[in-house]
């Protein structure tokens, strides 16, 4: 892993990181975008070869509310949050 470049201006901070392995020179371009809050330094975004997570997050919450409803949206979180939570921690 390397840090090639940060660039920050005022509360708000991009951390460039390349990430190689062994099996693939070619590094992963993954940026984090970080906000200066509370004296301290929080991620609220991560930017993997160009993809933002927040992004996808949002475009697929619109896409449900879209095709069902912002009530529809919760329901299926809320369903969600209860299957991960049965899981037994495989740790």
């Amino acid at each position: 892993m390397r840090y090639p470049k940060e660039d920050i201006t005022g509360d708000q901070a991009i951390v460039h990181t390349e990430i190689t392995s062994e099996r693939d020179p070619q590094p992963a371009m993954v940026d984090y975008h970080l906000l200066h809050k509370d004296g301290d330094w929080k991620a609220y975004d991560i930017v993997i070869e160009g993809v933002s997570l927040v992004n996808n997050y949002r475009t697929q919450f619109n896409t449900i509310i879209l095709k069902d409803s912002y009530a529809g949206l919760v329901k299926q979180m809320r369903t969600k949050l209860a299957q991960e939570q049965a899981v037994p921690d495989k740790g």
